[in-house]
């Protein structure tokens, strides 16, 4: 679970780190590009009449967090100087506020290096230091049946795992770099309040992909677009993904997430992300300050939704229960783990790894609270004539 995108929509289960796959497809994607489409059709001079004004070489589909890390990205190779680039966005253009709200969402991704590398190399990083994030230095696994535990940290804490850091704060410190870059390249554009309705792809009757016709766009606003290359970042329902009718393999997990926002009984250094296993699934907190942190609580569905309706004092009381309680050891696993244990330890006599004990809920945010389903979706093909899926 620390390895996605842990405290998050269902839409956005995929973790923030598929950002930098998808990154690395378009530095690949960048050879043919530059060949193709920057030394050829974006300097062709029939390409900047009034005719070609709804063509794009790159159309990204889907403004949020992955979208428009891609955007930006692009935004700030030099190969695509002289690209036109669309990112479309169907929500309402929001202006961005210089101020935090004071509350925590109740959203947040667990950011690895890798990322953190990403989002620096087009300068949003630096935009969300300065905003807030909460670094993690060490991750502590056990289980609710038996003693078993397992940690990670990097050279004895002091270097960082991960961070911790609210999706509305990600997709902000990107839209700020995103906004830069416009002001510099006219030709990077973004569009608001715009939807795909219906995609048009070419068929893959031509041997030369640049000789293909152009996938077409129809918005619900009326008006029509054409591209070289769109690029699908509209989420588990995508109308792209659809459209290029790839084999799509889903699973519901039939559990819940619950996600809040809790605060502790005393302040700490609180560097650690902790996850327990229990026989109805695995709950997990991840720090955003001193004494407050972001719960994702995986459960089956009668009980998200139970927990949903239960007062601050239950809700709290169950949660504590779930960390905390041990009547739900089994003899015969512990039995068994101890014997693997001294058998390893006589194997590898390192020593055995410290075991930190986990804080103590005391209060959780009203408004916080919130649970959406789990379940894998993942499509067998991310490529197709003119179009390609990230996220």
């Amino acid at each position: 679970m620390f390895s996605r995108v842990l405290n998050s929509s269902a839409n956005s289960l995929h973790s923030i780190n598929s950002v930098l796959d998808l990154y690395k497809l378009g530095v690949r994607c960048s050879v043919k590009l530059n060949k193709h489409l920057c030394t050829e059709t974006c300097k062709d001079d029939a390409f900047n009449d009034d005719a070609a004004a709804n063509e794009y070489d790159i159309v990204i589909s889907g403004g949020g967090m992955v979208g428009s890390a891609m955007a930006a990205s692009l935004g700030n190779e030099s190969v695509f100087r002289d690209c036109k680039i669309l990112l479309l966005e169907a929500s309402p253009y929001r202006q961005l506020s210089s101020n935090l709200p004071e509350k925590y969402a109740n959203r947040v991704c667990a950011l690895t290096p890798g990322t953190v590398e990403l989002l620096e190399s087009f300068g949003a990083w630096k935009n969300i230091c300065d905003m807030r994030k909460k670094k993690v230095r060490r991750m502590q696994v056990w289980e609710a049946c038996s003693d078993a535990m397992i940690s990670f940290d990097k050279n004895a804490m002091t270097e960082d795992l991960a961070y911790i850091v609210e999706n509305d704060v990600i997709l902000t410190g990107i839209t700020r770099r995103l906004e830069a870059f416009q002001q510099d390249n006219p030709s990077l554009q973004v569009m608001h309040g715009a939807k795909v309705e219906r995609y048009e792809l070419p068929q893959p009757h031509l041997r030369d992909d640049f000789q293909k016709p152009l996938t077409v766009l129809h918005l619900d606003n009326g008006k029509s677009i054409k591209a070289r290359l769109v690029i699908g970042a509209d989420g588990m329902n995508s109308l792209l993904r659809k459209t290029m009718q790839v084999k799509y393999v889903e699973w519901d997990y039939n559990q819940m997430a619950v996600v809040a926002t809790l605060s502790f009984s005393e302040a700490t250094e609180n560097n650690v992300a902790w996850q327990r296993f229990t026989p109805t699934g695995p709950i997990a907190l991840l720090p955003l300050t001193e004494d407050m942190s972001s719960l994702v609580w995986t459960t089956t569905p009668d009980n998200a939704k139970a927990l949903l309706r239960a007062t601050e004092e239950t809700f709290i009381d169950s949660l504590n229960a779930a960390l905390w309680d041990d009547s739900q050891k089994d003899g015969f696993t512990k039995r068994a783990l101890d014997t693997f244990s001294s058998a390893l330890s006589f194997i590898k006599p390192e020593g055995s790894t410290f075991r930190q004990l986990p804080p103590h809920i005391v209060g959780v945010d009203k408004k916080s609270r919130a649970a959406f389903p789990l379940g894998l979706g993942h499509a067998v093909d991310y490529v197709a004539t003119r179009a390609a899926l990230i996220g």
